[in-house]
Parts: C-alpha cells; structure tokens; sequence
C-alpha cells in the first residue's frame, strides 16, 4: 500500500482537499474558481511541488464549490477529471441553465452572509470529465481509491473510499458545524439520500473527510450515518427552505418528480381496481 498525506486546504466556500503520493497528487475537488490560486500557492509554498504532479482532480458534484475551478486547472496545467458519468446533465438546458445562476449566486450569498468579500465564483456549467466513474470504479491511476455514488443531494454526487485505510470522503453528504451533523442543504431526493448513508455505513469507514466542518474519527461514526437518516424527516429551516425553493430547476429533478407521480397513481389505480373487484365478489 502506497503512504500518502492528506492536505486540507480552506477555500472560499469548502475545504479543498490534496493527497499527496511521492510520485503524484490527487485533487478531490477542485474548489471555487477563485480556489485556483489558493491551490497554485499552497503547492508552492508548503510542499514546494509544481502544479504539474497534480495528476487528477476528481469532482464529487457540480455545485460552484466543488466544480468551479476543474476546467481552469485543466487549461492551465492539463490536470485531469474524473467525475460521475452523469454530471453534465445537471446543468443541462434552459431550466438547468436558470440552476447554475442560482446556485452560483446563492455561493456568493452563503459568504456574504459569513462576512467574507466575494470573489469570482462564476464557471462552466458543463466540466465535460476526461473520465467518467460509476459507483465502485477505482480512480485512473490512484486505484486504491473507489468512487462511491451518493445521490440525494443531487443525483451524481461521489463519495470516495480508501479501503486499505478505510477513509472515506463525503464531499456534502455530511456536514459538521459546531459539534452539529447535519445533511447537505438541500436534499432534493430524500430516499436517495437514506440509501447513500446506509451504503456509506456499510463501508465501516475509521475515519471521514468532509467538505464543510471537521474530520470525523473519534467519535462513533456507525451511529452519526443513523442521525443522519434521522435528520432527514426534521422540518426544514428557513435556509433549508429557500434554497429547496430554487433548487427545483435542474431537469432531472423534474424527470425524477414526474416518475414519481406516474408511479403513484398507478399504485393508486392499482388500489382502486382491487377495491373495485372486492365489491363485485
């Protein structure tokens, strides 16, 4: 088994995250767009590599956080991305279209409200991946990492699993804020979602890498997926509100609530077709 060190560095929005092998890096996320030159310094000043060992980037999800400096370290240094297969179609057409506004918005209100200056947050709503992962897929050229798909937030999230160290990182599907565990914010597909934490605690994981908040290690980590799912059938706050209001955009959101409703009213007919032969016995 390969060492490695895990570099965590603070980015405009969430926490950009650096393994660093002898030989290579690997980049999970790639932060904000504005993270670029925060990743740039940080290779320089505190490993004193070049940019140029970072061999790959992978991308847990699209949102301008985690996605928005990809494509910019791709022309710049030829570094490239791996992401879920389906992660282009999120942003896809003009509803999409209309989501990336909001989404890139709601980034620069999210570090206002914190009191933070805003810096350039606006990027590509397409990262186009040099190579595309399904759940279980080792990473190109760093195969003792897995790509874990985890949807609920969107329906691409990754997650990704060390399995020789059992470390595992969330990207948002957990979020730890003043000693708090709390879901991404918003769930779009809570029963997604429910199915992701089952799967992330049976990977048994010693220790977990969030975007947002702490690493989590000493405490019970089989218990914290068990209040996530908890947290799930919480009413929503007035944050958790409003940024499910605008995040109804997204075309697959919408192919995935017409399913939904088809499906229920055909259990519905269903229903009244049985009690309809149960009158005539």
């Amino acid at each position: 088994m390969k060492d490695f060190i895990i570099h965590r560095i603070q980015g405009y929005i969430s926490r950009v995250h650096l393994i660093e092998y002898d030989d290579c890096m690997l980049l999970i996320d790639s932060g904000s767009r504005s993270d670029v030159p925060r990743i740039e310094q940080y290779c320089a000043k505190k490993l004193m590599r070049p940019m140029s060992d970072i061999s790959l980037c992978l991308v847990t999800h699209i949102h301008p956080d985690h996605a928005g400096g990809a494509k910019l370290l791709r022309k710049k240094y030829g570094i490239k991305l791996a992401a879920h297969k389906d992660i282009d179609l999120w942003y896809k057409g003009i509803t999409g279209s209309i989501q990336h506004y909001f989404d890139t918005v709601m980034a620069h209100s999210m570090r206002t409200l914190k009191g933070r200056q805003p810096h350039r947050a606006w990027y590509s709503s397409k990262i186009r991946p040099d190579y595309s992962l399904n759940d279980g897929d080792p990473l190109p050229g760093f195969e003792d990492w897995q790509a874990v798909h985890v949807p609920g937030h969107t329906l691409h999230d990754l997650a990704l699993f060390h399995q020789g160290k059992r470390i595992l990182y969330t990207a948002d599907a957990i979020i730890k804020e003043k000693d708090k565990w709390l879901p991404p914010i918003p769930v779009l597909f809570k029963n997604q979602m429910r199915r992701s934490y089952l799967k992330m605690e049976s990977l048994a994981p010693a220790r977990i890498i969030t975007a947002h908040g702490d690493e989590i290690e000493k405490e019970d980590i089989l218990h914290i997926f068990q209040r996530m799912t908890e947290t799930l059938e919480r009413p929503l706050n007035s944050m958790g509100r409003a940024a499910f209001s605008i995040s109804l955009f997204p075309p697959q959101v919408w192919k995935a609530r017409i399913a939904h409703m088809r499906d229920r009213r055909k259990k519905e007919r269903n229903i009244d077709d049985g009690n309809k032969s149960d009158g005539k016995e």
